[in-house]
């Protein structure tokens, strides 16, 4: 947990350091989308504290079945209690599961083949907050629009640039839609690019260990 949580920062630092040399976009939103990534809560591994909600619950020799619906009852009630409080941006809401091999291995793998799998993964994700759809939300997830008019124009453009790389090419009998997965080919492109300049900054790196 603390080797990928090192790298997650190493990735989030090379994204910071590419809005900082940005030269297409203004100052005002280079400075919202870095203050956008500053606000960004990382989960890796596992939560560093049990929910209340497991507290409430007691394992017995019941069926599965009767410890699902239990549990599926503990677990309304606490959605419906949470309405009225503050947002905990702790809590978690799923688990990858993929810290293992091939994705990542602490002792098995180089730093260099670990940023090609959980660190392409990772800052894949973190891409998808910038991606056409991402970039309409602010730091808050609120859909809010933090852009200067200019500088989403320009942005849109890149887009364009991103749909006709891909639009019309040979897929499994059929062509690609460049609009439909510009969103997946944004995040794989930038995530990738920052997993891969993460990784150059390691001793022993090896891109072909990477890639």
């Amino acid at each position: 947990k603390a080797d990928v949580k090192r790298m997650t920062t190493e990735m989030i630092s090379v994204y910071q350091e590419r809005l900082r040399q940005n030269d297409w976009l203004s100052r005002k939103t280079i400075d919202k989308a870095i203050k956008k990534l500053d606000a960004m809560t990382v989960f890796i591994g596992y939560p560093d504290k049990l929910p209340e909600i497991y507290e409430q619950f007691t394992v017995s020799h019941d069926s599965i079945y009767s410890h699902v619906a239990r549990f599926n009852i503990v677990r309304t009630h606490r959605h419906y209690e949470k309405f009225n409080e503050p947002v905990d941006k702790t809590e978690w809401h799923f688990p990858a599961a993929i810290l293992q091999k091939p994705f990542y291995s602490e002792n098995d793998q180089t730093p260099s083949q670990n940023y090609g799998g959980i660190g392409a993964v990772i800052a894949h994700e973190i891409s998808h907050a910038f991606d056409n759809n991402g970039a309409r939300f602010d730091e808050f997830g609120n859909m809010n629009n933090w852009w200067l008019d200019e500088d989403f124009k320009a942005f849109e453009a890149k887009q364009a640039l991103m749909i006709a790389e891909f639009d019309g090419l040979e897929l499994a009998g059929a062509k690609v839609n460049g609009q439909l997965v510009v969103s997946e080919n944004i995040a794989d492109a930038g995530g990738l690019t920052a997993a891969m300049t993460a990784a150059l900054r390691e001793s022993d790196a090896d891109l072909k260990a990477f890639f």
